[in-house]
């Protein structure tokens, strides 16, 4: 009897086990593909619901062109409301896959806390981790106050060549990776399509029509056959 209940209290051990080891997976295999898709934050988040954080709230992105395909810079702005940014805080910004990073050699810190004018933290160190940019502050300086605006510009990022729609997301950290602020999903930003400045047509030789190019069917008000020719047309931004 004793030696049945042993071997069930050990099956039931090895399950309890097991499915530990099922959901560590997928907690893995969540965060790995979090960081193949480039979007940092949500690696940084994890698997851990309970983690307290400050809400970050008007998250922005401002583009100096906003037309597709081109070198733009970037402002990415967001409201502290109840946690100020830590000592050597990290800035983090997670841009849509298409956007390409770098090199990010123009940045900028900037708050509208008065008080710290003197001695307003800058930006000593940057890093690029697939679409994520993480802006370090340095230390000793004063932090803005909680209920602050913070922006952080920065380039060099060549837009995606699909027009439309885009955001961007941020957080804020400790030194060690300890979440601070956020993370928070931005208002949209528009890309807009590129002016189309010149048409090619090929062959840009005179056509000769064969008599099956006409067709009957089609007429225009004077009572013309209309010839229909193919030709390529290729556009050029």
């Amino acid at each position: 009897m004793l030696r049945n209940r042993a071997s069930r209290t050990l099956v039931l051990l090895a399950i309890i086990l097991l499915a530990i080891i099922i959901n560590d997976a997928r907690a893995d295999e969540k965060d790995r593909s979090a960081l193949t898709n480039g979007n940092m934050i949500a690696a940084l988040l994890g698997n851990d619901s309970e983690i307290i954080l400050a809400e970050i709230t008007d998250v922005t992105d401002s583009l100096s062109i906003g037309t597709v395909g081109v070198v733009d810079t970037h402002l990415a702005g967001f409201n502290t409301t109840s946690a100020p940014l830590s000592d050597s805080a990290i800035i983090w910004v997670s841009l849509p896959a298409g956007f390409a990073i770098g090199p990010i050699n123009d940045t900028s810190y900037s708050d509208n806390d008065p008080a710290n004018d003197a001695n307003e933290p800058v930006i000593r160190a940057v890093t690029i981790d697939g679409q994520t940019i993480k802006f370090q502050l340095n230390q000793g300086a004063q932090q803005a106050v909680a209920g602050s605006r913070i922006s952080v510009r920065f380039a060099a990022v060549t837009n995606n060549t699909v027009a439309g729609d885009y955001a961007i997301s941020v957080a804020t950290t400790d030194a060690d990776g300890n979440i601070d602020n956020g993370p928070g999903i931005s208002s949209p930003f528009t890309l807009e399509p590129d002016n189309l400045d010149s048409i090619s047509v090929i062959p840009d030789t005179a056509l000769t029509a064969p008599s099956d190019t006409i067709d009957n069917s089609h007429r225009n008000q004077s009572k013309t056959p209309v010839i229909i020719h193919h030709i390529l047309l290729s556009f050029m931004p």
